[in-house]
């Protein structure tokens, strides 16, 4: 059975990953798939790096797999895919692409992971941005940084019974996101991940 190897940005995206592959294809119908961290997404669009990255691709291709590259759209979907046009006109290398959060919208594994907090939770998502708004209203303002990761964080201490009991769950290594109430995978906003990942991991 033909490999599938997915290029992401660190071990958080790997993470949900797994997770929601397992999710939506049965171990039995799942082609065969490894990961290959980036440590970060400039190690694959940044210009030096472009044929040291190259060879991974090949390898996948030669032996007839398929390589998959999932990574943050940041600030504009456009830019982005013509970053990764540009290393593939250059070193010829395959592969299909999703952009976080949802492949159309500026955005980041975070935001897609907002996505996933079930319609019940979803408050404490709006008061979180409200503190920070009114942080930034204060008068003088004060400086409130742009840190998506530490809402997640505040999401998961609000929601776990016990959070000092339970630090593994809140590190991205070990978050689990299956059988845990306070993710949705199947959430509307995570559903064309769903499907592209289905689309070349199901193996009828």
């Amino acid at each position: 059975m033909s490999t599938v190897r997915i290029f992401v940005e660190g071990t958080a995206d790997e993470q949900f990953l797994r997770e929601l592959i397992a999710d939506c294809c049965a171990e039995s119908e799942c082609r065969r798939f490894v990961f290959q961290p980036l440590g970060g997404k400039d190690n694959l669009l940044a210009p030096v790096h472009w044929q040291s990255q190259a060879s991974f691709f090949q390898e996948i291709t030669d032996a007839g797999g398929t390589n998959l590259v999932i990574i943050d759209t940041d600030n504009s979907h456009t830019d982005r895919v013509d970053e990764l046009r540009k290393f593939q006109e250059a070193t010829s290398a395959q592969f299909a692409t999703f952009l976080l959060p949802d492949d159309n919208r500026p955005g980041e594994l975070e935001d897609l992971l907002f996505d996933a907090v079930p319609a019940e939770n979803q408050q404490i998502l709006t008061c979180y941005d409200g503190m920070l708004d009114c942080l930034r209203a204060a008068v003088p303002p004060f400086k409130v940084p742009n840190a998506k990761e530490k809402k997640v964080y505040v999401y998961l201490d609000i929601v776990l019974p016990d959070p000092s009991e339970q630090r593994k769950l809140i590190q991205p290594p070990k978050r689990p996101f299956r059988g845990v109430s306070h993710w949705n995978l199947s959430a509307n906003g995570v559903e064309k991940l769903r499907a592209f990942l289905r689309q070349h991991l199901l193996t009828t």
